[in-house]
């Protein structure tokens, strides 16, 4: 049995897990692979299906089902079972036909490791997080805002990321501090080709997806939580660079649209999201941030970065 770290949690698995440090520890987290043959499921309430999907295999569906378990049914036809009521949490997962573990990873760190963090009252935040002079700067933003290829850049002109899309954070008082996800970053053919001219650089994450994978510049990628400095709102592209300011407002706003799984949270997790929001807010720097659209937007990038928060390549 192994133990990793991911977004603060220590979780065991039978299997070797990829991209992801060993740790030792006890776990937050169970992690399993069960048959194929497993019973189907019979849910009793539904928790979310995919808007606008067209088509079984482009539709996820969250329910849970009649013993108290929650189900995450993709349409590949993945399933993952997460029981909130076991020390540690349980997961476990139904792999589809002609899938490997990188298929199930992908899933994996992401909503369904989002899940149980929202459910832990764990503040998780839709942004890629950069290690800027010592401390951490998240670059938020809804889908396709670019959030990645902005960590990217960063990473190429050899900024260390330690998490793409999804960030988890925990508060000590007035200091907030971001946790590291897995060892790469999940880059779409568009973002590729911004990044290099062409789309065919970078390996995918697995046969089965068209994401591409790119390796973080670490040398040893951390196990810990880093502090907080900086949230960059990521807007339109401009001709040049631009970082503006954000009152506290319109900031609060803002952040509140770009937490990660809000869509599971309910009642009193939201109002706790809200509280976690507003310390946020209070206690770590929030600015606006266009990129450029100019042939040397990275350049730009990382000079336009230093003029608002001086940093060195860690």
């Amino acid at each position: 049995m192994l133990t990793y770290w991911v977004h603060g949690l220590r979780i065991t698995s039978e299997v070797p897990l990829p991209d992801l440090p060993e740790v030792s520890g006890q776990p937050d987290v169970a992690f399993a692979i069960v048959p194929a043959t497993s019973p189907p499921v019979e849910p009793v309430l539904e928790l979310y299906v995919t808007p606008g999907a067209t088509s079984s295999d482009d539709t996820t569906r969250i329910v849970v089902d009649a013993t108290g378990v929650t189900v995450f049914q993709y349409g590949d036809g993945t399933v993952f079972q997460v029981d909130l009521r076991t020390t540690p949490i349980a997961i476990a997962a139904r792999i589809a036909d002609g899938q490997v573990i990188d298929d199930l990873a992908a899933y994996l760190y992401g909503p369904v490791l989002g899940y149980v963090l929202r459910s832990r009252g764990t503040l998780a935040m839709h942004a890629s997080a950069v290690i800027l002079r010592g401390a951490v700067s998240l670059f938020a933003g809804a889908s396709g805002a670019g959030k990645s290829t902005a960590a990217a850049a960063l990473s190429l002109a050899g900024y260390s990321v330690i998490s793409d899309d999804l960030t988890a954070l925990s508060f000590e008082g007035r200091n907030v501090r971001a946790h590291p996800g897995f060892t790469h970053l999940r880059l779409w053919p568009s973002s590729e080709q911004v990044l290099y001219g062409r789309s065919d650089v970078l390996p995918r994450i697995s046969p089965g997806w068209d994401k591409r994978r790119l390796s973080m510049n670490h040398d040893r990628f951390p196990t810990r939580s880093l502090p907080l400095r900086t949230i960059y709102i990521l807007g339109d592209r401009a001709p040049r660079a631009e970082i503006g300011p954000l009152h506290a407002r319109d900031a609060l706003l803002s952040l509140a649209t770009l937490t990660y799984a809000n869509y599971l949270l309910d009642a009193p997790l939201r109002a706790r999201e809200l509280v976690q929001l507003g310390s946020l807010v209070s206690n770590v720097r929030v600015r606006t941030l266009r990129v450029s659209n100019a042939a040397d937007w990275r350049d730009d990038l990382v000079a336009t970065l230093a003029a608002d928060q001086p940093f060195r390549a860690q």
